[in-house]
Order: C-alpha cells, then structure tokens, then sequence
C-alpha cells in the first residue's frame, strides 16, 4: 500500500532533479512530475511505508527551495470484511471449541 504526496513548486533551478534527489533513499513505487502555466510544476509521489515515513518524505520534500506545497492524501478505509454465512461462522465456532463440537439446539 503506499500513500500518494502532491506537490506544488516552482520549476526551474533543477527541481526534478531535486525532488527526485531527495527521494533516493525512500521507498516510492510511483512518480509523475508535469509542468503547466507560468513555469509551476506538480509532482506525484507515491510512498511506500507507515504514516511516519509519509510524514518524513512530505518534510523532505517540503524542505526543497522552489516547493510551495506538499498535500498528503488521506489514507484510504481497510476494506471491510466479507460477510459470512451464518453456518460457516458456527462451523468456525465449532472448530475452535477445545472440548469439540458444540451441542445443537
């Protein structure tokens, strides 16, 4: 799972290759860098790792002369539980039970 920074910067002054410098040593599975109107540039980053490391990249990052902005996404929801059928949860029941199958009804 891995955790996306957006960043808004000023382009110029290398800071690809800056930004791109500052990630080296993090785990990142994906980046996206574009330049639009009046030479500002958006990045996309993607952080692999627990809030901490999140957190450690996007002040890195942040850190870089030229970065306006760093805005870290929201984590996203644990998917939920499929649900179970009622007899496979007392056959799971029934498994655990140390002195064997429980009594029926």
């Amino acid at each position: 799972m891995s955790t996306r920074l957006h960043v808004r910067a000023h382009d110029g002054n290398a800071m690809l290759g800056r930004i791109v410098a500052a990630l080296g040593q993090h785990e990142v599975d994906h980046f996206s860098y574009s330049v639009g109107r009046e030479q500002q540039a958006t990045a996309v980053i993607g952080v692999r790792g627990g809030s901490w490391q999140v957190d450690r990249v996007a002040a890195r990052v942040l850190r870089l002369v030229g970065v306006l902005e760093v805005v870290v996404d929201p984590p996203a929801p644990a998917p939920a539980p499929a649900p179970r059928s009622e007899p496979e949860a007392e056959e799971q029941l029934e498994a655990r039970h140390p002195s064997g199958p429980l009594p029926r009804p």
